[in-house]
Order: C-alpha cells, then sequence, then structure tokens
C-alpha cells in the first residue's frame, strides 16, 4: 500500500491565520470580560470553555436567591437589585455566545493563561492550527494524473532530443493534434528546416540530374 501523501494548501492556510486571528482577538476580549468582571466568578475557570450559560446561571443564582430570600429589603429595592442582575446576565451571555461560537468553530484551540490571569493563544498555536486545516491528502487519482502528465513529459523531452540528434524538425504539438500522418509527411519533406528534408531534395537533384545526362 503506498503512502498517504499530504500537501498545505497555501492560499487556504493564510486564510485560516486570517480568521483564526480575528476569531482569537474576539473571544479573548470576551474571556477577559467575564474574567475580570467584580460581580462573577470569572477568574476561577480553568479554561474560557468553561464560560457557559450554565456556570452563568449557577453564578447569578447565588445572589438572586439571597436577593429573594432577604426580609430586610423592600419590594422596590429586590426588584431593582434583580433587574441588575439580569443586566449582567444579559451582558454576560453575550461574551459566552462569544466564546462558545469560538470553541465550536476552533475546539482543537489551546488557549494558554498568563500572570495576569487573562488567557491568551500564542502566535505558534496559530500557526499550527492553521497549518494543520490547510494540509490535506492527496487524492490517489490526483498521483495518477501527475504521473501520467510527468511521463508524458519526459518522453516529449526523449523525442525532442531524438529529433535533435537526427536534425529532424520539431513540430508543435498543437499543430500536429489534429494532423493526418500522409500531411505530416509531406511537411516534413517540404520543410527547409529538415536535414533529412534537406536530404531528400539533394537526393531528387542528383536523380533529375542523372536522368537529364542520360537524356
Amino acid at each position: 500500500m503506498s503512502e498517504t501523501k499530504f500537501i498545505t494548501l497555501e492560499q487556504a492556510r493564510r486564510d485560516n491565520r486570517s480568521l483564526l486571528r480575528m476569531a482569537v482577538e474576539a473571544a479573548t476580549r470576551a474571556a477577559k470580560a467575564l474574567t475580570l468582571h467584580q460581580d462573577l466568578p470569572g477568574i476561577y475557570v480553568n479554561e474560557p470553555r468553561e464560560y457557559t450559560s450554565e456556570w452563568l446561571g449557577k453564578s447569578i443564582e447565588i445572589h438572586t436567591k439571597a436577593i429573594k430570600g432577604d426580609p430586610t429589603l423592600t419590594a422596590e429595592q429586590r426588584a431593582d437589585y434583580l433587574q441588575r442582575w439580569r443586566n449582567i446576565k444579559k451582558a454576560a451571555l453575550r461574551h459566552i455566545d462569544t466564546i462558545q461560537h469560538f470553541v465550536h468553530e476552533w475546539p482543537e484551540i489551546e488557549w494558554l493563561r498568563g500572570s495576569d490571569g487573562l488567557f491568551y493563544v500564542d502566535d505558534e498555536e496559530l500557526d499550527r492550527i492553521s497549518e494543520a486545516r490547510a494540509t490535506l491528502p492527496v487524492p490517489v487519482i490526483i498521483q495518477e494524473q501527475w504521473q501520467r502528465l510527468t511521463n508524458v513529459l519526459e518522453e516529449l523531452r526523449r523525442v525532442r532530443q531524438w529529433e535533435a540528434d537526427n536534425g529532424l524538425m520539431h513540430p508543435e504539438l498543437r499543430t500536429i493534434s489534429s494532423m493526418q500522418e500522409n500531411t505530416f509527411y509531406d511537411n516534413a519533406l517540404s520543410s527547409r528546416l529538415s536535414a533529412v528534408a534537406e536530404r531528400y531534395r539533394q537526393r531528387q537533384e542528383q536523380r533529375l540530374q542523372t536522368h537529364l545526362n542520360i537524356i
């Protein structure tokens, strides 16, 4: 069994890197907003993919339950506090959607965490994933096509060398592709570029001279 060949499509690699960089920038901004949020425990997650709607719901529920169960609050205060948490949830969900969309599209990404507690992706990771996604196996039929083409080219090189060695004309392939055999012979023997045609003409002239001498 022949070994599978792979090729990295350069345009795809460049396109992947451009898309990935934009996606990473959006996802890291969203992760930063959640990590640094003073009212959410975002600093305690291990990686951005842990920022989910379930995580957010549990984080906020602790506070909303406390508000609802606090007998010292007036109804107006309770409604005001709950609305504030709804606003926090709405804003946080936008960041979570950004992160989860990124995780879905680029699940193989490896995040790093800096000394400041913020998540980031380094350039080597961008290069690795961009190249990996642009690297594809070459179909066997395409490999066979290439081999057949190179075989044809090699045979053409041998033909041209043989023509040169024997002083023959070098007909263009596009000319002979639709040419009949007799037409080819006619052109070859009529050509002033062919050594064979020249020898043919010399023989014809010699025969004609001999005929004239006999007469």
